[in-house]
């Protein structure tokens, strides 16, 4: 009986996630509102007792898998389940249990995740949200958080130019995927900060890693329009001399966009531009109190939200180009749905000296992207940064063909 209706509520996710009502049902589970029925159901039914045909090939605790809010262990060895899925869920609803917290585990979420280790100038808002639960990452599953996986069917049927595969890795959500992912690829390649430099190093000598919020506070600075060495208080000092009038300008613009998209329905995000832009006193996520009063005073309350780890802001194309220009790199994303790279204006320029591979899940999750040259699983190494002058020749050829550009 209960895979009967199991199958019957997998049907109506089908329909349901990819219908019109999704981003209502997004922003719904988004705001802690009431969730959707059908996940409601699907997670009472779905218990360890329930899938009792797995046991002969995983080693299952007994105990049922709780909605959001709960506290319940991951599956730490259900192996099989990725059969389940195959048969039952869709890859978008898959995503969605995994990435938006509606699955829930005792593990912590750090703003230092992916690419930190804990080298002393600590993250500003690690603190404030160590008491996020975070998504159980594929629930360490079969082929789990650090395990390269198979790219989607729209990329495994496209042939890259002169052999070589592609594949992907599970690197964390709980809103800081893209950082989590890009933190974890400079963290594999070996590289860190050098705050003097102002660029990427393999040198341990006067560096620090690339943590998760370390890039969110490069995305804050690069909205506002500071440069990377430069402290968030200067916004508010009585000359601006760091905060130039060009930098003023492009942050109205900016901020004027954001405030256009929520009037319009399209803002998903946990705070308000147009708030901000009213002026007077905002309280910001975390309960800061901030006078945004002045143009510096609004500057100040967004560059907070951005660089907030968690759900309060998603990281997007906007800030994947902030983090190219921060960091000198070059981001080749690579979308799961049409089985190209996505041209959100990948940069080619001199001055990227790395370039990493991310893979853009069904547009509302980042993972890492690898490539091997060899394409056998046994083969090759699987990396996912480059340096301009090792970058295979297959990533330029896909680069070149899908976003029509070239490099210098």
């Amino acid at each position: 009986m209960w895979l009967v209706v199991g199958m019957v509520g997998s049907v109506y996710a089908r329909g349901t996630m990819g219908g019109g009502d999704s981003l209502w049902k997004w922003k719904c589970i988004r705001e802690g509102r009431q969730e959707p029925l059908f996940l409601r159901g699907a997670l009472r039914w779905f218990s360890l007792k329930q899938i009792k045909w797995l046991r002969g090939v995983a080693d299952v605790e007994t105990g049922p898998l709780s909605p959001v809010g709960s506290s319940v262990a991951p599956f730490a060895r259900l192996r099989s389940l990725r059969l389940f899925r195959r048969r039952h869920c869709t890859e978008r609803l898959w995503a969605l249990l995994r990435q938006k917290s509606l699955i829930c585990c005792t593990q912590p979420a750090r703003c230092d995740g992916g690419g930190g280790d804990g080298d002393g100038d600590g993250d500003r808002h690690g603190e404030e949200t160590a008491s996020r639960t975070e998504p159980c990452r594929f629930w360490g599953l079969g082929a789990g958080c650090g395990a390269w996986q198979r790219m989607s069917r729209a990329w495994e049927r496209r042939r890259l130019p002169g052999g070589g595969r592609l594949f992907r890795k599970e690197c964390g959500g709980d809103g800081d995927c893209l950082f989590r992912s890009l933190a974890a690829g400079i963290a594999d390649a070996g590289l860190r900060w050098d705050s003097c430099d102002l660029q990427l190093s393999s040198s341990k000598i006067g560096t620090r890693s690339v943590s998760v919020g370390f890039m969110r506070e490069m995305v804050a600075k690069g909205f506002v329009g500071l440069a990377p060495d430069q402290a968030l208080e200067s916004l508010l000092s009585d000359e601006g001399a760091e905060w130039s009038e060009g930098a003023r300008a492009e942050f109205r613009e900016r901020a004027e966009i954001l405030a256009a998209m929520e009037l319009s329905g399209e803002w998903l995000d946990r705070f308000s531009p147009s708030a901000i832009l009213q002026g007077g006193r905002y309280m910001t996520s975390s309960g800061e109190i901030v006078d945004t009063s002045s143009e510096g005073g609004k500057a100040l309350a967004f560059a907070l939200e951005l660089s907030t780890c968690g759900n309060v802001h998603w990281g997007t194309e906007l800030d994947v180009g902030l983090l190219e220009d921060a960091l000198g790199v070059g981001v080749v994303v690579l979308s799961s749905e049409t089985g190209r790279v996505y041209n959100h204006g990948v940069k080619f320029d001199r001055k990227r000296r790395h370039f990493i591979l991310i893979y853009y899940l069904d547009g509302i999750h980042y993972q890492l992207a690898g490539f091997q040259e060899s394409g056998r699983s046994g083969g090759g190494e699987v990396r996912s940064v480059f340096s301009r002058k090792s970058l295979p020749q297959q990533i330029r050829a896909l680069v070149e063909e899908d976003c029509k550009g070239t490099f210098a």
